[in-house]
């Protein structure tokens, strides 16, 4: 028993541990290298963030400026009585109708066909909220057989804007 506890001790004085000053100095050094990968990090996941919000608004508008031309190319009359809501008709009689408009409690672009209740178009508000993604101009400019349409949707959550603008011709008008 008396030589396993000489042993110990001798193992004991000839094992080297680290000082307090290196253990300071690696723990500086991994907390410096922690704060840069964390850093590069969440910088990354901001352009990843702007990068979506960005593609998510320019499909918004994109969506709603189609939508609305590809209506508008087939109608048979065409009006804007205030340059913010643009309605169509889409029969030779001029029963069938369609509305767009901003509904402003969601700020969401919405389609109404004849006396339905408006559908959302472009913009994500739903249940009479608003949602991350909102129209905040909207113009229609008819003349004669011209519609121009101008959309700008914006990102509440990044505050980024994007505006689609488009023209074409009634074909039925």
């Amino acid at each position: 028993m008396h030589i396993f506890l000489h042993n110990i001790l001798v193992r004991a004085k000839e094992q080297r541990g680290f000082t307090l000053v290196e253990l300071m100095v690696g723990m500086t050094l991994t907390v410096l290298l922690m704060t840069a990968v964390f850093g590069l990090l969440f910088t990354s996941l901001r352009s990843w963030q702007n990068g979506k919000s960005h593609a998510e608004i320019q499909q918004a508008a994109r969506i709603a400026t189609d939508t609305i031309a590809r209506n508008v190319r087939y109608a048979y009359t065409v009006s804007s009585s205030d340059g913010k809501t643009l309605r169509l008709t889409t029969d030779p009689a001029g029963a069938n109708t369609v509305v767009f408009g901003v509904d402003p409690t969601t700020k969401a672009l919405c389609i109404t066909q004849g006396n339905g209740t408006p559908q959302p178009l472009a913009g994500n508000g739903m249940n009479g909220q608003e949602g991350t993604i909102i129209i905040i101009d909207n113009r229609f400019s008819v003349q004669g057989k011209l519609v121009s349409i101008i959309i700008t949707a914006q990102d509440k959550t990044t505050g980024a804007t994007f505006t689609c603008q488009t023209s074409m011709a009634a074909l039925n008008n």
